[in-house]
């Protein structure tokens, strides 16, 4: 047979395939990082969630300045 990946299927009806996935509780994420996750690119949203997961401050705030930073005026 051929390589094993992961599949998923949301409560809401989202569903796909991918070789990583991120599986968390919503209280590891703050109300902010839940509204720049929506915004994020839809590439960085697994990193910028493991950054979370992994406490990785220097790579979160990367992601946020590169996503957000004319935003929150750092650019």
């Amino acid at each position: 047979m051929g390589e094993s990946m992961n599949s998923f299927v949301t409560e809401d009806g989202e569903y796909g395939s991918s070789d990583d996935l991120a599986l968390f509780d919503r209280n590891d994420l703050t109300t902010e990082q839940w509204e720049n996750l929506g915004e994020i690119s839809d590439t960085d949203r697994i990193k910028y969630v493991q950054a979370i997961l992994e406490k990785d401050d220097v790579l979160i705030t990367k992601m946020e300045s590169d996503n957000f930073g004319e935003h929150w005026g750092l650019d």
